[in-house]
This record gives C-alpha cells, sequence and structure tokens, in this order.
C-alpha cells in the first residue's frame, strides 16, 4: 500500500494519525477524528506530498462541514527559521466555511456588538475570527477567563484573567489598536522581527493539538500584515496557515475580501458601523 493508498484509507477510517506524522493544520478547532459521515474526500494536488518536504494537504467534507488539513514531519523544522511569514507546507485557503458555536453566537457576538458598535465591521470581525480560531465556548479556559483572545497566556500554561467578557473584548480591542499605533514591542512596526525556532512542551504533551512540537522561526519586517501578526501572536500558527486561512475565510464569508497581505491598519477602517 502506497502513502497516499493509506492516507485515503485512514481518512475514510475517521482517523486522522498516520505513521510518524501528525495533522497541523484544521478549520475546525481540536479534533483527532470526525464522528460525521465523511462524504467526500478532496485531494489538494500531490504536489504537496514528497520525500524531501515529507508534507501533504487535503480537505475532507461531511455533510455539515469541510476540515482542510496538512501533515508535515513532526522534526522537520527543528532549528529552522523561515524567512517570510508563510508557512510553505500547506495551502492558504480563503473559502473556507466558517461556523461559529452556539456561545460565540449566544453571548460574544451580542456583546462585542454592542460595545465595539462605533467600531467598523473590518476590526469586528477580525476579533471574531480570532476569537473563533482561539477556541471560545462554554467550559473552556478562555471562556473561564474571560479571555476570548488568550490574551497574555503564555505556552507553559500561564492565564489571564478579566472580571467580565466585556473587559476581555476590550482587552483585544485595545491589544489591536496598540499594534497598529506602534506600542507593542512584540509586533514592532516598521522593525524587523526575529521569531526563533522553538520546541513546544505543551504542544508535545498535547498530542490532540494536531501539532508538531518542533515549530520553525521567521524573520520578516513587521508592517501590519495579516499573515506576519499571526506568526507572532499565535504559537500554534508557526506549525501551518489554518490561523491565517480561518480569518481570510471569515472576512470573504462576510463579504469582505481580503489577503494575506491586508493589514491591521485597514481592517479597523473596513466596511461600515452597525
Amino acid at each position: 500500500m502506497n502513502v497516499i493508498e493509506e492516507l485515503l484509507e485512514t481518512v475514510h477510517e475517521g482517523v486522522f494519525v498516520l505513521a510518524n506524522y501528525r495533522l497541523i493544520s484544521f478549520q475546525s478547532g481540536v479534533i483527532h477524528k470526525i464522528n460525521e459521515p465523511i462524504k467526500q474526500v478532496i485531494l489538494r494536488g500531490l504536489i504537496f506530498w514528497n520525500y524531501v518536504t515529507c508534507s501533504y494537504s487535503f480537505s475532507v467534507e461531511t455533510s455539515t462541514h469541510q476540515y482542510s488539513f496538512s501533515m508535515v514531519a513532526q522534526d522537520k523544522y527543528k532549528d529552522t527559521t523561515i524567512n517570510g511569514s508563510i508557512f510553505p507546507d500547506a495551502p492558504i485557503y480563503t473559502t473556507l466555511k466558517i461556523n461559529l458555536n452556539s456561545t460565540l453566537e449566544s453571548e460574544y457576538l451580542p456583546t462585542i456588538n454592542r460595545i465595539l458598535a462605533n467600531e467598523h465591521l473590518g476590526f469586528r470581525y477580525l476579533l471574531i475570527a480570532m476569537t473563533h480560531k482561539e477556541g471560545f465556548s462554554a467550559g473552556t479556559r478562555s471562556y473561564t477567563n474571560n479571555n476570548p483572545g488568550n490574551i497574555g497566556n503564555t505556552d507553559s500554561g500561564a492565564n489571564q484573567k478579566f472580571d467580565t467578557l466585556e473587559d476581555g473584548i476590550l482587552a483585544q480591542k485595545h491589544y489591536i489598536l496598540n499594534i497598529v499605533n506602534g506600542k507593542s514591542s512584540a509586533f514592532p512596526m516598521g522593525e524587523l522581527k526575529v521569531i526563533k525556532p522553538y520546541y513546544s512542551p505543551e504542544i508535545a504533551k498535547n498530542p490532540q493539538y494536531g501539532l508538531p512540537p518542533f515549530l520553525p522561526g521567521y524573520t520578516f519586517t513587521f508592517t501590519g500584515q495579516l499573515d506576519q501578526f499571526v506568526k507572532i501572536y499565535s504559537t500554534g500558527a508557526r506549525a501551518g496557515n489554518s490561523y491565517l486561512s480561518t480569518i481570510i475565510s471569515y472576512f470573504n464569508q462576510n463579504g469582505l475580501v481580503i489577503t494575506p497581505e491586508s493589514k491591521l491598519q485597514d481592517f479597523i477602517q473596513m466596511g461600515t458601523y452597525g
């Protein structure tokens, strides 16, 4: 059985683990298996698989969701720094179907639309998409801490807590504005940003994340671009393009077209009020 046949058999069994590879880029949260009947498997070009890059990309469609995956060898990027801000072994999707969970629909959306009613839609869409990607839902760490953006949390497990959800959303807002206004040392506007390669103990002890523990580094001049932003903001985003794909797809799904090169400075002025 060749690797493609083995992959397809694994997919159809609904279990997403293959030999020494882990799935590292997906659209719909942290999953090991899909519990719905699989409608079809969409192969995203065989050029993504070869024995040099050790990567592969595909999508799985069920009756209600589309899951997008990429695989890469766990230690391929050990001690490696990428020049730029795009992970090379995973595609960027722009039309994923983003379904917000019931907690976002019933609690987060009404709150952000109320307290950020005077902000442009693009600003709110950015925060909503990030909150979705951060996994905010009842019972999660971000929900318990009223921290929908997981701001201030560290890979070692340290958490930042806010008194109310309103406070957490305002923290998201000011976090972005500080970056745009050049007040964030972590996001040095107009300067060289170097993200060092990193071994994540948190990822290593949580295989359910579906991420390799050896994360590549990145180097680029930070201009506020979305692809640059997510690589700094999210540790896991350094091992794929799923975070980027989620934000782009959510904007496109709601009528605002953006690209990986779109800038935070533009988002806060994009779309109408209300």
